[in-house]
């Protein structure tokens, strides 16, 4: 019996003990919901207030939209647009999406956009009319003045292409303004280059004329007049030179043997002098001559 008190006793402890416990922590649970629930009261309250603001600012934002797309038209996509050198685009989009063709260029303009690959960025190819449209096909050609190699930079492979019916006017003046600056200036530059290629031209005409006046002067010009006193004006003054040359040559071997045959014959002659000296000397002496008395 007592055994049993002490067991009761120790449950009613350990009980008390747990119950104890747990309203410790069922007192700190609640003072944290009662702060998330005051940090929530206050967040709420701080968005209600700035509500107003995020409104205004969504309303703003729209009307920039709105300004933004004033005056574009439906827009069309075509995932494989394909540019030939001449400028020509092929879509795969037709009739059915709306496009109507005109061989003559007099029917409605469509504008042409080219994703990048930046992001959403997209570049301005330019208004182009539809010279032929079948259900699911369209052949575009442009109304502007496609530089050469330019549809080559044209960016292919980045995404779809956008297809404007409309563009608003100013947008499209601005392109037609700056295309035909650029045509002006290519204009400018393919004088310039024509002009340096006459000049070019005309100093090489100029530097054959002079180089033919130069081999006629050197090599002779079998059509020009004969000249006694100026035979290299026919000959040539290489010709002429090399012919003087030889005289001059001939000339100065003839006068090396002359001077050769003069040392010879002078040498010859006071070789005789000497000789001649020589016999005198050893002639006898000559006997007085006598008088007529005798003597």
């Amino acid at each position: 019996m007592k055994i049993f008190r002490i067991v009761c006793s120790s449950l009613l402890v350990i009980g008390g003990l747990g119950a104890f416990y747990l309203a410790v922590r069922a007192l700190d649970t609640q003072a944290s919901w009662t702060a998330a629930a005051k940090a929530a009261e206050e967040a709420a309250t701080q968005a209600e207030e700035g509500l107003p603001a995020l409104r205004s600012r969504e309303l703003a934002l729209r009307n920039d939209l709105r300004a933004a797309n004033a005056g574009f038209g439906q827009v069309l996509s075509s995932p494989n647009p394909a540019p030939d050198a001449q400028g020509n685009v092929t879509l795969d989009i037709g009739t059915q999406d709306g496009l109507t063709a005109s061989a003559d260029g007099s029917g409605p303009i469509v504008h042409l956009f080219a994703p990048t690959g930046n992001g959403d960025e997209t570049v301005y190819v330019g208004p182009f009319f539809v010279q032929q449209a079948a259900e699911r096909q369209a052949q575009l050609a442009p109304t502007f003045a496609v530089q050469p190699g330019e549809p080559q930079t044209w960016p292919v492979g980045n995404g779809d292409w956008r297809v404007r019916l409309d563009v608003p006017a100013s947008r499209a003046a601005r392109f037609v303004e700056l295309d035909t600056g650029l045509v002006e200036r290519r204009e400018l530059l393919t004088n310039r280059q024509n002009n340096i290629l006459t000049r070019q031209q005309q100093e090489l005409t100029d530097a054959q004329d002079t180089l033919a006046i130069r081999e006629r002067a050197l090599l002779g010009d079998p059509n020009a007049p004969e000249i006694s006193d100026a035979p290299e004006i026919r000959a040539g003054l290489i010709a002429t030179a090399t012919a003087e040359e030889l005289e001059r040559a001939e000339a100065l071997l003839e006068l090396d043997r002359l001077r050769r045959a003069v040392k010879n014959a002078s040498d010859e002659l006071r070789a005789a002098l000497a000789e001649n000296v020589d016999l005198a000397g050893r002639l006898p002496t000559a006997a007085p001559p006598r008088t007529a008395s005798g003597d």
